[in-house]
């Protein structure tokens, strides 16, 4: 009888068995890799989904005006340039608020509001858009409440044909502070002529009237609303009576009631 050769487990192949059981093994690792980088990957998401609208880059909050309004290529600088001499007034108005930003006395007030808001402007009058944006933004994330910030950067999104942009900047400077007469009449300007939906300028007003209080300035854009675009005569002279009542020394409105009135009879 041959001599049968020891059994050695560590000179033997491994079976099928082994394989498979490496096999589970390496997926579940897998798994365990995947789902904490997509639970990191989520956490950090739901931070950014829940930071306020001021915290975010304008161009990205979710709130539907894409179905609106478009960015048309953008305009870098105006067709007129300015003069030389306004031009060095610009220039020179940029390095003195840079400056006093550096100086204790913008340091101790905490608060060098006025050297970044002309810059930002400055640049704009330059026709440095691109530089007067980025200063905007800047401004933004030092004083995030401030709604003059968002109806400025909306009025130059607007000088470079940005009117997706200039509408979320003005939605942004109203929800700042509702009683911001020019911001709500500039985003219903904005519906009437670079929007999809030119009657949702109607909302904006009609939200307007309430978050004033009637203030007269939007008691008047809405009746030149309803005369012009809607011919809605009728209504636009209850509105024009309204803001009447409100300035009651205004010629000019005296005249609209007045031919408004010979119109309708």
């Amino acid at each position: 009888m041959e001599n049968q050769p020891n059994f050695d487990p560590a000179n033997q192949p491994e079976t099928k068995t082994n394989d498979k059981l490496k096999y589970i093994i390496g997926v579940l690792v897998l798994l365990l890799i995947v789902s904490v980088w997509l639970y990191f990957a989520n956490q950090d998401y739901f931070k950014k989904a829940n930071q306020p609208i001021s915290q975010q880059p304008i161009a990205q909050v979710n709130d539907g005006l894409d179905q609106y309004f478009t960015n048309e290529e953008k305009k870098l600088a105006p067709d007129v340039l300015p003069p030389e001499e306004v031009k060095k007034y610009y220039e020179q108005d940029i390095e003195k608020a840079k400056e006093y930003i550096k100086t204790e006395e913008a340091k101790e007030t905490g608060s060098p509001y006025q050297g970044y808001m002309a810059i930002a402007n400055d640049y704009r009058g330059l026709g440095q858009y691109e530089e007067s944006a980025k200063s905007y933004q800047e401004m933004i994330s030092r004083f995030p409440d401030d709604e003059l910030i968002y109806h400025n950067l909306g009025v130059l999104y607007e000088d470079m044909h940005q009117y997706l942009s200039a509408a979320r900047a003005y939605t942004t400077s109203i929800e700042k502070k509702p009683v911001e007469i020019i911001a709500h009449t500039k985003l219903a300007d904005l519906y009437l002529n670079h929007s999809t939906a030119p009657a949702k300028a109607k909302e904006v007003y009609l939200k307007a009237l309430q978050a004033t209080e009637n203030h007269k300035e939007i008691v008047k854009a809405y009746a030149s609303y309803l005369e012009t675009v809607e011919k809605n005569l009728p209504e636009a002279l209850l509105y024009w009576e309204q803001a009447l009542t409100q300035s009651p020394d205004n010629e000019a409105i005296k005249q609209r009631v007045e031919e408004l009135q010979a119109k309708i009879k």
